[in-house]
This record gives structure tokens, C-alpha cells and sequence, in this order.
């Protein structure tokens, strides 16, 4: 069975978030160190947005996702952004993304919020998030060079 708990409180993760973040999405982001992305997760020590969730398996700490507010400036006004959904090597292919992302927007959603975004590099991952519900918004490119993609989940 899949247990979520916040980050907030469970912060002895805190190390090991920041560096699947680092390590999955560090390229994006050269100029930043592993240190920066304690200080970014640091700041989502919290019940309110930025939130980070994380996913344990039989105690074992498989994967987080994060809720936080448009950081990139990406126009989705008030609306939070579905950030940093990873589940560790050796977990993947069973099922928890699945529940990850589910719990991700129940979560919002009782935040009082009526909508997700995301935005994705690795377009494998369209297929995943469409068979969750999520639709489509646009492409674009990030950063001068990286092509993305935008996807929305109604909530509400």
C-alpha cells in the first residue's frame, strides 16, 4: 500500500528530494547547485502552496510530487503547477505515478483549487498524464530550448 505524507512532515527527506530533483531536472537548471535545490525544497516546508508530497511504499520513501504556484511565469495565473512528479528507479511500472498524481490533485483540489497544470520535457510521459484526464494547453519552449509541453486537469 502507497502512504503520502507531506514533506513538511517528514523533513529528513528533505536531502533526498532535493537530489532526485537535481538529478532528474538539474540539466534544465545548470547554474544551480544540489544546494540550491535543498534551499527550493527548504521553502516547500509547508501545508499551503508550495507543498511537496511524498509517496512511501512498505516505509520506503518511492517518490514525491510537488503543488507550487506559476514559478516559470508560464500564464497560468493563480492556478498551481503539478511540479516534480518522480518515482525512484526500481518503483516505476507498478501502478504508484498513478496514485502519486491522483493524490496530487485531491490534494489541491482541497486547497480550493479548480485546475492543474504541468508542463513535461520527456513526451513519452503525453500518453501517461492523458489517460489520467489531462488535456493538452500548447507547446512551448523553455529556457530557449527546451521543448515543452503544457497539460491541464480539472479539479472541480
Amino acid at each position: 500500500m502507497l502512504i503520502f505524507q507531506l514533506l513538511v512532515d517528514k523533513p529528513q527527506y528533505l536531502q533526498q528530494v532535493a537530489t532526485w530533483n537535481y538529478e532528474q531536472w538539474g540539466f534544465l537548471r545548470p547554474d544551480q547547485t544540489l544546494t540550491d535545490n535543498v534551499n527550493l525544497f527548504n521553502q516547500r516546508l509547508n501545508y499551503q502552496l508550495p507543498v511537496t508530497l511524498l509517496a512511501f511504499f512498505d516505509d520506503i520513501l518511492v517518490g514525491m510530487a510537488s503543488i507550487i504556484t506559476d514559478i516559470y511565469a508560464l500564464g497560468f495565473g493563480d492556478q498551481p503547477m503539478l511540479n516534480n512528479v518522480y518515482i525512484a528507479k526500481g518503483y516505476r511500472k507498478q501502478g504508484f505515478g498513478k496514485l502519486l498524481v491522483m493524490e496530487a490533485e485531491r490534494r489541491a483540489a482541497n486547497l480550493g483549487f479548480h485546475s492543474l497544470f504541468l508542463f513535461i520535457k520527456d513526451q513519452s510521459l503525453v500518453k501517461f498524464y492523458e489517460f489520467l484526464g489531462w488535456k493538452f494547453v500548447r507547446y512551448i519552449i523553455f529556457l530557449e530550448k527546451y521543448n515543452m509541453t503544457i497539460m491541464k486537469k480539472d479539479l472541480l
